[in-house]
């Protein structure tokens, strides 16, 4: 039944990589006809709520917090402009001023860790999309969602260079 889904929406399939097997549903309409296309495999996807908030992050953490990030910027010429991936974003730097970091960055990390724990991971990155600094909640910070944590997320030069010290770190506690 689609009673009580809400559009726009997301479909994912459960082991999506790289932005790949991720669907914008915009209406029942199209939520219907996706059904339809993937009858034989529904359950291996999961639909959630669209959050329209203007950045994402990713943050790398550990039960200690965050130990990387970094910022998904759409590119300008970017046609899918829904969601990002290594396709149509540029990786921004904690070091650069593009990053913005959100006035609550220490909340958002601590939810990343209660997302880690809740999995079980020792080690992981999450996906975290925040409202532009225009949009507060009652106490003057951005909103945000915790999109998923990553086990095992696409690791550039520098990111393989923060996770041997941050299991380093780890191992020789």
């Amino acid at each position: 039944s689609t009673q009580g889904i809400e559009f726009p929406a997301i479909i994912k399939h459960k082991n999506s990589c790289k932005g790949q097997g991720i669907f914008y549903i915009t209406d029942e309409e199209s939520l219907n006809v996706f059904i339809a296309e993937h009858q034989n495999s529904l359950n291996n996807y999961i639909i959630e709520k669209y959050y329209n908030y203007s950045k994402e992050y990713r943050l790398h953490v550990t039960k200690d917090g965050c130990f990387y990030t970094c910022r998904k910027m759409l590119k300008e010429d970017a046609e899918e402009r829904w969601h990002r991936h290594d396709m149509n974003s540029v990786w921004i730097m904690e070091e650069n001023p593009l990053f913005d970091k959100p006035s609550n960055w220490d909340l958002i990390v601590e939810e990343c860790v209660k997302a880690l724990d809740a999995v079980g991971l020792d080690i992981g990155a999450c996906d975290v999309k925040v409202q532009s600094e225009k949009g507060h909640d009652r106490g003057g910070n951005p909103e945000f969602i915790i999109l998923e944590i990553n086990s095992a997320p696409s690791c550039a030069a520098r990111t393989l260079i923060e996770y041997e010290k941050a299991l380093r770190k780890m191992l020789y506690k």
